[in-house]
């Protein structure tokens, strides 16, 4: 087992939870939670999923900078759980800072405190005195990379910021009517289109007599795709309160977890109305 240690701060709440061992400096994305002041882990694991969305799309590896890990909780009366956790390099730190919510101060400073540790990182890993013309010419071109990168980043991730202050509510969930609505499709379309990419499916429950059009129709619900990515992104919830299905079966209503809204409809090659194409 790695272990890690704690290293010297320089009075930074940021600094007083790094950690340092054979692997380089890191940050425990459980410690980083309530210092950039999130107090649910669910709606910091979003900001996350969008910093590894956009270390992806800048060209890097997520996977390399964010490791997913465990680590145990004290819940109470000297007992302990297990719970998710990443390890998060420098710059995921940074980015999971970028993409949190812009109105809270703790992400201001978080921000300005991993930027300036980078750059003063930097400068004391070489002696100025020792530089040839050439290696200052590769630290420019490193510097302007690394800039460019984290740029593309914060481009790629302003989309996802805007949806998820828009759309993402407490509730967690929408009916698939209302997921279609927000890029301008129907009910009707919005099946159709998770049908046809193999998201989803039909199950068939029978047929019933149609007072309204005098015939029988068939009845059906819709499951989301098992072994899938997006199988995660569906809840399916029974529905007690409402009318039982012919057969006394309850009825089952698929929701989307609004969460991964915006992941749905990229998979399904759609924009949300209003956003920039």
């Amino acid at each position: 087992m790695t272990a890690d240690v704690a290293v010297a701060t320089d009075g930074s709440p940021f600094d007083a939870i790094r950690r340092e061992d054979e692997q380089g400096e890191w940050w425990s994305a459980r410690d980083l939670q309530p210092m950039l002041d999130y107090t649910e882990w669910r709606k910091f694991e979003d900001a996350i999923e969008r910093a590894q969305a956009a270390c992806n799309n800048s060209g890097l590896n997520a996977p390399d900078h964010f490791v997913g890990a465990a680590k145990m909780v004290d819940i109470g009366s000297g007992a302990t759980r297990r719970v998710i956790d990443y390890r998060l390099t420098r710059f995921a730190a940074y980015l999971v800072a970028m993409n949190g919510d812009p109105r809270k101060q703790a992400i201001a400073d978080a921000q300005t405190y991993f930027a300036t540790k980078t750059r003063q990182a930097e400068a004391l890993m070489v002696n100025p005195k020792e530089l040839s013309r050439s290696d200052l010419a590769r630290m420019v071109l490193a510097a302007e990379e690394e800039l460019s990168a984290v740029t593309a980043a914060l481009k790629s991730a302003e989309p996802a910021i805007a949806y998820h202050d828009r759309y993402v509510i407490e509730s967690d969930v929408v009916v698939v009517k209302v997921w279609a609505a927000q890029f301008g499709l129907t009910e009707q379309q919005g099946y159709a289109l998770l049908k046809e990419k193999g998201i989803v499916y039909r199950i068939s429950l029978g047929a019933r007599w149609s007072n309204s059009k005098g015939r029988k129709e068939e009845v059906f619900e819709y499951r989301a795709r098992a072994g899938r990515e997006s199988f995660a992104w569906f809840d399916l919830r029974p529905q007690h309160n409402a009318p039982r299905h012919h057969n006394g079966q309850v009825r089952q209503t698929l929701y989307v977890r609004q969460g991964f809204a915006l992941d749905l409809g990229r998979k399904c090659d759609l924009v949300p109305t209003g956003s920039a194409s």
